[in-house]
């Protein structure tokens, strides 16, 4: 039905500590739902350990091959929205290995969908021990769009896509289902080719986003309002 696909490297300059993220996923980690989860060798190690009983596919990749990697040089930063460009080249990549799951597909999922290894909602509160999603609400959603939560505001402000508005409507956590991830990630290649050639610091996963949606609105679909409503929508 669904894999969650998510990653970590413990890159020099994060927005928070290693120590917080490892603090953290001991919980947030605990998901009741097939995971492919992306790192080095030493970070999937220390993932092993908290999802040894859950079904997880464990891909080793180190984080100079990420395709985002070339335009390190491009990306500058601007606390606290880029806090550094090894956490802009991690958030720019997950479209990329939403697709490298899906061309392993190891639970034979139909949907794939994003969630921060370190992801706020379950810091503090671990998940459920229920099995994730729910059926009932997967049946209903449409096959032939970007399923997503806004972010900032809840509405779409067209004005504010171009400039140097930091402004973004697509939130870095969303799903997407198989059938349409290679077609999805063509374009999402095409853009962050664009954008990250040239050295700037507003090119975040989210403003991306927010520019193939300007582009391309009926390719998406909103599910909720909210960073992360997402997930707490398919419970």
């Amino acid at each position: 039905m669904l894999t969650v696909v998510s990653g970590y490297w413990n890159i020099s300059k994060s927005k928070y500590s290693s120590d917080d993220y490892k603090k953290w996923m001991t919980k947030t980690l605990r998901i009741n739902c097939p995971y492919v989860f992306f790192g080095n060798k030493d970070t999937i190690e220390y993932v092993k350990k908290i999802r040894y009983d859950l079904p997880t596919y464990y891909i080793e990749l180190e984080f100079e091959d990420l395709y985002c990697y070339k335009y390190r040089n491009n990306i500058l930063e601007m606390i606290p929205h880029v806090p550094s460009r090894d956490v802009n080249i991690i958030w720019n990549e997950k479209v990329f290995l939403i697709h490298k799951a899906k061309q392993i597909n190891p639970f034979s999922s139909e949907y794939f969908m994003w969630i921060d290894a370190g992801i706020y909602l379950y810091r503090n509160i671990e998940p459920s021990k229920n099995i994730y999603p729910n059926p009932l609400k997967i049946s209903n959603i449409p096959k032939n769009k970007f399923l997503f939560c806004s972010s900032d505001r809840p509405y779409f402000e067209k004005h504010k896509v171009h400039g140097n508005h930091y402004y973004h409507y697509i939130s870095g956590n969303f799903m997407i289902h198989i059938d349409l991830i290679d077609d999805f990630c063509k374009i999402y290649k095409e853009y962050i080719d664009l954008y990250l050639s040239h050295m700037n610091w507003i090119n975040t996963d989210q403003k991306i986003l927010t520019h193939i949606y300007n582009d391309y609105p009926d390719l998406f679909y909103k599910i909720s309002d909210g960073y992360g409503t997402i997930i707490t929508y398919f419970k």
